[in-house]
């Protein structure tokens, strides 16, 4: 799906989709659950060997231009292949999943990870 500005439903849908599809046919890391919230930014529980991360995505930006994202399939492949860097830093939620990623306003992880999903994939 082309990007045409302002994140939709229907576009983050798609990412969302496109990064799960990819953790069914690609090598780690393996992915637990992904989820939009209520203001459609996309969180991700993966597993990199034994390592249990997350990462939290504002989807109208692409990592690795800066820019916005060119197609949904496209930012999927850019957020999922990022996920294989190992983070170090960042909150701990309590099922043991390291958060990184574009931080929740106030920084406030807690709140966020507890907020209103509108679709999920586990």
């Amino acid at each position: 799906m082309e990007y045409r500005g302002g994140v939709t439903a229907d576009w983050a849908a798609a990412v969302l989709r496109g990064v799960h599809r990819r953790s069914l046919d690609l090598p780690p890391p393996s992915i637990d659950e992904t989820w939009l919230d209520a203001e459609l930014v996309l969180y991700v529980r993966y597993r990199l060997g034994r390592k249990k991360l997350a990462g939290r995505f504002r989807l109208d930006v692409d990592p690795e231009s800066g820019g916005p994202p060119v197609d949904s399939d496209g930012l999927a492949a850019s957020l999922f292949h990022g996920l294989g860097t190992a983070h170090t830093d960042g909150f701990v939620d309590r099922d043991g999943y390291r958060w990184w990623g574009d931080e929740p306003p106030g920084a406030n992880w807690a709140g966020a990870l507890f907020g209103v999903r509108i679709m999920t994939i586990s």
